[in-house]
């Protein structure tokens, strides 16, 4: 499936080192576990960091990105939680990234010092039209 300086250039991601071993888990209220695990080092090209995954465990440290259209200038940025924006119409800290539903939270910061906590929501692609405003017949 993969190997140790395999290359995932539409992903941009490159294997640094893949190993496979036997590793103790500790369950709560349970006797040790001994698993058989893949963990590898995965070098992130657009992040510039190297990344340990694990077959035992979820990539916990991953945080999810967002894609902005910026309305003013139409510029396009991808943001996570921590990140900040500034524009003529003030400072957008982006506070969080969703998922489930799929939203954005930001503190916005006028020059006044009045701050407005907006939510972001994608914005839908529009319905398919069928030769009118409804798919039913009427009489």
């Amino acid at each position: 499936m993969a190997r140790s300086g395999e290359v995932f250039s539409d992903l941009g991601l490159r294997i640094r080192s893949l190993v496979v071993r036997r590793e103790d888990s500790i369950v709560p209220h349970s006797m040790p576990l001994r698993e058989i695990v893949a963990v590898a080092e995965v070098w992130d090209e657009q992040e510039q960091r190297l990344i340990e995954l694990s077959s035992s465990r979820t990539a916990s440290k991953a945080q999810p990105v967002a894609e902005m259209r910026l309305a003013a200038s139409g510029d396009v940025r991808i943001v996570r939680a921590g990140n900040q924006i500034e524009t003529e119409e003030g400072l957008f800290k982006i506070s969080g990234v969703f998922l489930q539903p799929d939203s954005v939270s930001v503190v916005k910061q006028l020059a006044n010092g009045s701050r407005e906590i907006i939510t972001l929501t994608p914005e839908l692609p529009a319905e398919a039209q069928f030769e009118g405003d409804s798919i039913f017949e009427t009489p």
